[in-house]
């Protein structure tokens, strides 16, 4: 049941990338529909590992000498959003070369 549910999720983000490309050309698509499929993965486990960290109690454990450590899974977690991040930055060049400069514009006020 929980495969099934997973699998439901990525199809549903799956759809949704793959709508952002539905005025391009058909050779764009196929040509990113690979990646779209990866991203769509990437997303369903960053949700599965969100839950499961949220569960664990959070971020940051405590030993029994006072110290602290990051969970497994939180590790893993930010190694999938900055994979994620990545397949969408990836996407959005591909998609319009303007939406990126707009993005890039947003986060150059930051630095």
């Amino acid at each position: 049941m929980a495969a099934s549910k997973g699998a439901r999720k990525e199809k549903a983000e799956y759809q949704r990338l793959k709508k952002l490309f539905e005025g391009c050309d058909p050779g764009k698509l196929e040509l990113v529909d690979n990646l779209l499929k990866q991203t769509a993965e990437i997303y369903v486990e960053c949700c599965t590992l969100k839950e499961a960290t949220e569960k664990a109690g959070g971020r940051i454990i405590f030993t029994e000498r006072g110290f602290q450590r990051v969970p497994k899974s939180v590790a893993e977690l930010d190694k999938l959003r900055k994979r994620y991040s990545d397949n969408i930055y990836r996407l959005c060049n591909i998609l319009d070369r303007s939406v990126v400069e707009e993005i890039e514009d947003d986060l150059n006020e930051f630095y």
